[in-house]
């Protein structure tokens, strides 16, 4: 299944200095974030597997987005990436 997005957000820093020295060429790290509409909210559901489809879905569109964002797409670098759910019912806007 794939993921109902409803936002998406991309944070890149890129460091040119660091104790008082330059760096050459600059550091950069980015982060990708999807807020996406939780399939389950208000419901007990036992098989998570929609979610873990959607997951890898999300996974292969934001790795993509980071890499591209932190200009290392097709390039040398390396990845940590970190999976967080947090699942409302109901958004407060």
């Amino acid at each position: 299944m794939a993921p109902n997005i409803r936002k998406l957000v991309t944070i890149v820093e890129e460091t040119c200095s660091e104790m008082g020295r330059a760096i050459s060429p600059p550091t950069r790290r980015a982060a990708a974030i999807a807020v996406i509409a939780n399939p389950f909210a208000g419901r007990f559901v036992e098989d998570l597997s929609e979610l873990i489809e959607i997951g890898e879905a999300l996974g292969a569109l934001l790795g993509a987005d980071e890499g591209k964002e932190a200009g290392t797409a097709g390039g040398l670098a390396a990845h940590l990436v970190h999976a967080h759910l947090v699942a409302e019912a109901h958004l407060v806007a």
